[in-house]
């Protein structure tokens, strides 16, 4: 009686059964991709801790200076306002000299007419040189919002975050005996065990900074989310009612015939503020009765404290949000950033930092290989869906160098995101194409060995034969140099090893 009422019973629990295979393929599909998502943003966020020197990498002439002549700001929004009749209602974003970033910029909100970022203005306040630092901006993106339109990035980078507190917490948990295996580590022994083994170590020691990232880049992505709940109540809605009382007015108010000179405010808040670094200014509806000038800096005395100023075109203060005129929300706000990413140090800071960036990609990438090997000892392998994995994480530095090979020549009209997106397409595809595993990540090994050493190599060749060898630039290079080195190296190993212990060889076919 049972096994006759069995079929209909579960055709009425689930009806969909034909559908169960696709089904089952679609959920490995979104967890690869969540995982891929998960990589990418661990990825990008360890190397755009160091977005300042690769800019400097990038575009290393530009004029070195720790202060500003009295009035060059003028010279330079004077010079700027004749190159762009229309600069009315614009936003005008200035970088200031500070002792960690020594130069001047001036651009046009996101971009300028000939697509930079900008100008590099001299002591006296001239135009000399455009900003194009496309390597360094791709980098940022892909961790801010895995370049795609910036308020949805954003937010699915937020989501992200969520997930990795999740996953990071619950990890956690599962551990019944986490303190008394914390010193335990099976080597030489199942290369599963010694996999789980490395993973669960490095989680836990790892946990704090991993939680802290996660909570606050995960906080960063989803503010405007975040901000909606209190806006509903105490705002009745108004978000950006909310907004202006964390960070000032977003337009400014009243007629002014005569707006008071920028320097003059930047003197005066030197003036009055000894202790605190100017980093920027930005001029709102620039010459309208509604310009708003907002300018930002830090503590000279932990690098971690905020200051942000803002004006009316008159010169009339608006907001102060200095952390002791502020409330204990608007403090935690206003560290979120330089916690998350390390811009409060030097770079010691940095590379701790992305130290404990690379041991989350470790765990991203080794969680996925758990998952993988744990899915083939139940006898439903997904071998197209890991070697799509490889694809991503053996492949990303081939994809990564050819950006910056790109960015290393403008004249290319081709943008720095359908770089990224098609050779990481065009990687994946062909780890479709070939079956063997093993010779597909020896393969994507030689290719990102080869592509960063050719970076290096185009790098040197286009940078030194304009200037004399500049120590600091040679010192990166030859930390890239290395690094493709032993790219290459590990490769080979990997494709001579078998062949040394009598095995079938696994040298890359010939493509």
């Amino acid at each position: 009686m049972s096994r006759q009422l069995r079929k209909p019973v579960l055709a009425v629990i689930w009806p969909f059964r034909r559908w169960l295979a696709a089904i089952v393929a679609a959920h490995s599909a979104l967890g690869l991709l969540c995982g891929s998502f998960m990589y990418l943003v661990a990825l990008s966020g360890s190397v755009a801790l160091f977005s300042d020197e690769i800019r400097w990498w990038e575009q290393p002439f530009f004029p070195v200076m720790t202060s500003l002549k009295s009035g060059s700001i003028d010279v330079a929004v004077a010079d700027l306002s004749h190159q762009y009749p229309n600069l009315s209602h614009k936003l005008v974003l200035i970088h200031l000299p500070t002792s960690r970033e020594p130069y001047t910029t001036i651009a046009v909100g996101e971009h300028n007419a000939d697509g930079s970022k900008g100008w590099y203005i001299s002591a006296d306040g001239r135009l000399v040189a455009p900003v194009k630092h496309e390597f360094s901006e791709f980098i940022v993106a892909l961790h801010t919002s895995l370049i795609m339109e910036h308020g949805a990035g954003r937010m699915l980078v937020g989501i992200i975050g969520i997930a990795f507190l999740s996953l990071i917490m619950s990890g956690i948990l599962a551990q019944t005996q986490i303190f008394k295996n914390a010193f335990t580590l099976r080597v030489g022994g199942n290369i599963q065990l010694q996999a789980i083994d490395f993973h669960n170590r490095i989680g836990t020691w790892g946990a704090p900074f991993f939680l802290l990232m996660a909570l606050t880049g995960s906080i960063l992505g989803l503010f405007f989310v975040l901000l909606s709940a209190p806006a509903t109540t105490a705002y009745r809605g108004n978000i950006m009612q909310a907004f202006t009382e964390l960070a000032g007015p977003t337009s400014g108010h009243g007629l002014h015939t005569s707006p008071e000179p920028l320097s003059m405010l930047l003197h005066r808040i030197i003036i009055d503020e000894p202790e605190s670094e100017l980093k920027s200014a930005a001029i709102t509806n620039f010459g309208t009765i509604t310009e708003l000038i907002r300018i930002t800096g830090v503590s000279k005395n932990d690098g971690i404290t905020p200051m942000q100023i803002v004006f009316d075109g008159r010169g009339r203060k608006l907001f102060d949000s200095r952390i002791n005129n502020g409330g204990a929300s608007q403090r935690f706000l206003w560290f979120l950033q330089p916690i998350h990413y390390g811009s409060y140090g030097g770079l010691i800071i940095k590379t701790v930092y992305s130290l404990f960036g690379w041991g989350l990609c470790f765990m991203t990438s080794s969680g996925m290989r758990i998952w993988f090997a744990r899915r083939s000892n139940r006898g439903v392998a997904v071998p197209k869906l890991e070697r799509l994995w490889d694809s991503i994480l053996w492949g990303q530095a081939f994809s990564l160098c050819m950006v910056a090979i790109v960015a290393l020549f403008p004249d290319i009209k081709i943008t720095s995101g359908m770089t990224w997106l098609i050779t990481s397409i065009g990687l994946g595809a062909l780890s479709i194409m070939m079956r063997n595993r093993e010779r597909l990540m020896t393969f994507l090994m030689f290719m990102g060995s080869c592509a960063l050493f050719s970076t290096v190599i185009i790098h040197a060749i286009k940078i030194y034969r304009y200037s004399s060898i500049v120590c600091d630039i040679e010192i990166m290079d030859v930390i890239l140099l290395l690094i493709a080195l032993i790219m290459g190296a590990y490769a080979f190993i990997r494709c001579f090893s078998p062949l040394l212990a009598n095995k079938t060889l696994t040298c890359p076919p010939k493509m």
